[in-house]
């Protein structure tokens, strides 16, 4: 999937958007875009950092939306994919992000996108050796 830059930046100005803040950063924008897209939390490798994290961003319209990130060549691993009902209810219950920590039907997902992101981070290593 690309990641869509031009709506990444709009919707960062839009919100606001704070460095190393991407669970807020998205939760807003997917407010911002009316539900118009899907809230995701998974793992984000940045190419050539050789390291992989986890993050949030919007899938919207087949592409990613990431108003936190500009960083070209950064992959993307989804766990869970959540609309702006399912945000909404959640974050009532509890304000806490990230998301994905609370549900045990994730813990699977959680697992195997962490080892397809740590898996490319080692496949970049060995190849600038």
């Amino acid at each position: 999937m690309n990641v869509d830059r031009v709506r990444s930046q709009e919707l960062a100005r839009a919100v606001n958007a704070q460095p190393r803040r991407c669970w807020r950063n998205c939760a807003l924008a997917l407010g911002h875009l009316l539900g118009a897209g899907v809230y995701v939390e998974g793992y984000a490798v940045v190419s050539g950092g050789g390291f992989a994290t986890e993050h949030a961003w919007l899938e919207v319209d087949g592409t990613i939306v990431d108003p936190t990130w500009d960083i070209p060549g950064a992959r993307y691993y989804p766990v869970a994919r959540y609309g702006l009902s399912e945000v909404l209810d959640l974050l009532d219950a509890s304000p806490e992000l990230p998301l994905f920590t609370r549900s045990y039907h994730t813990q699977r997902d959680m697992a195997k996108a962490a080892e397809r992101a740590w898996h490319s981070c080692s496949l970049e290593t060995e190849a600038h050796r």
